[in-house]
């Protein structure tokens, strides 16, 4: 294997701004929505895609949790306070924290309920101009 030294030429600096759309059909705004239709599936329990009414890609999503688990059926009857919702709330305290044991600080009191909205990856510019260029 050989290798070649880093040259400066290897360098491009570009100020050129990347900017797209976030939404489908490359739409600014959204100025209308369509709640997924999720009948029969356990995913529908704890959060919704939702949809613009022309077109079938997710915009976002939408979950709400709750850190002793009200607000959804209990996953087990056994399992007291494991629900949907206790599992939303435990996934992005996790992910936001990095720590499954530290709760939510939003420079009030700890809140026992969140709202999450989560925008749908392909949505971000960066994997916009990634898909377009490959």
């Amino acid at each position: 294997m050989s290798f070649k030294r880093f040259d400066t030429e290897d360098i491009a600096l570009s100020a050129d701004s990347v900017v797209a759309p976030a939404w489908s059909n490359q739409t600014t705004t959204l100025t209308s929505m369509a709640l997924g239709t999720q009948a029969g599936l356990s995913t529908g329990k704890y959060y919704y895609n939702i949809y613009t009414p022309t077109s079938t890609d997710v915009q976002f999503s939408t979950a709400y949790g709750n850190s002793k688990g009200s607000g959804s059926t209990l996953i087990t009857t056994t399992e007291v306070g494991k629900s949907p919702s206790s599992v939303i709330y435990g996934q992005y305290r996790t992910l936001i924290n990095g720590d499954e044991n530290t709760d939510f600080n939003f420079g009030g009191p700890t809140p026992n309920s969140i709202h999450v909205i989560t925008v749908n990856r392909a949505r971000f510019k960066e994997n916009y101009y990634q898909v377009a260029l490959n």
